[in-house]
């Protein structure tokens, strides 16, 4: 029987054996200790959101001073303290001039002379739309009876309501220097008209001995009308 005889491996043979020995068993490492992964283990920038469990970052793991207000979600930061007042800001351009509004003030004017007639006479009327009003009319009454004086009444009327009157009326002496006496009334009164309407100046004379030289009625529109 041949003796076998053993001949020790060339140095090219063992070398080839190891390179296949670590190609077929990776490159997986044992980690020491037990669950246990340290920061030289993880490759930089490869822990994602998704590796992280569902609270696992205390307020323990996270560095005083580094988190942001924009790092929180919105109103969960408490507001803080009112800041002071600040400078005031430069005046706003002007706008433009709006329309002129509608007057709030109407005037009617008869100068015009009017003989007196033995009925009711309308002397001056206004038109006055729906609103709060104020309302004052005057009149310049001449008596060119020589003989007699004569009681005038006057009235500030829309339709039946009455805003003022002269009582029994005015007395105007008789005519003496061939010019006739004259007398000045001045009636004022409030109205409230729901819809537009005419307020006027009313006289009756009773004799036809005169005339009236000039009246006038002058309104203006008030907010509120007091009571009594």
């Amino acid at each position: 029987m041949r003796n076998i005889r053993l001949h020790r491996p060339r140095p090219g043979t063992t070398i080839a054996f190891v390179a296949l020995t670590v190609a077929l068993s990776g490159t997986a490492v044992a980690l020491p200790g037990s669950n246990t992964v340290t920061s030289g283990d993880i490759k930089n920038k490869q822990v994602k959101s998704a590796d992280l469990a569902s609270n696992a970052v205390t307020s323990a793991k996270v560095k005083d001073g580094k988190l942001l207000a924009k790092d929180f979600k919105a109103g969960q930061l408490p507001a803080g303290a009112k800041g002071d007042k600040g400078d005031k800001g430069d005046p706003g351009t002007p706008g433009q001039q709006g329309p002129i509004g509608p007057s709030n003030v109407r005037r009617a004017v008869n100068n015009v002379p009017q003989p007196w007639t033995v009925g009711l006479q309308q002397l001056v009327n206004i038109d006055l739309p729906a609103g709060n009003w104020a309302v004052t009319a005057t009149a310049l009454l001449n008596n060119d009876d020589t003989d007699d004086e004569v009681t005038v009444p006057c009235e500030l009327r829309h339709v039946a309501t009455v805003l003022a009157d002269l009582g029994p009326g005015i007395r105007i002496s008789q005519e003496a220097d061939g010019f006739g006496d004259r007398a000045s009334i001045t009636l004022q009164g409030t109205i409230s008209l729901p819809a537009a309407g005419v307020v006027s100046l009313q006289c009756a004379p009773g004799t036809t001995l005169g005339n009236y030289q000039r009246s006038n009625v002058q309104a203006i529109q008030v907010g509120t009308i007091a009571a009594g």
